[in-house]
């Protein structure tokens, strides 16, 4: 396959994984779970944090094992949420 094909391909893959993305925010936004704000910008941001977790891991998976890697995603979305909405969700992975 052809470089361009390629990046193509994995942009639109990109692209498809962070409107799913946006709909489970939009969704965790009308439970009251996250606050208001532009769903994309939400699920690009949310996106990047976890493909930089991923590097990482790959990078040094001792330092990243998946016991903290999960930790450090709740924790990310524990503070998009807030204090108050964090203290709504009754169980870790809850984007997931």
């Amino acid at each position: 396959m052809p470089l361009g094909a390629w990046n193509a391909d994995h942009a639109r893959r990109y692209a498809d994984g962070r409107d799913r993305l946006s709909n489970l925010i939009a969704e965790a936004q009308q439970l009251g779970d996250l606050p208001d704000g532009d769903t994309a910008d939400l699920a690009a941001a949310l996106q990047s944090f976890v493909l930089g977790l991923t590097v990482q891991a790959l990078i040094d998976l001792t330092a990243f094992p998946p016991e903290r890697q999960i930790a450090m995603v709740d924790e990310h979305l524990a503070t998009l949420a807030g204090p108050a909405r964090g203290s709504r969700r009754s169980a870790p992975h809850a984007l997931t």
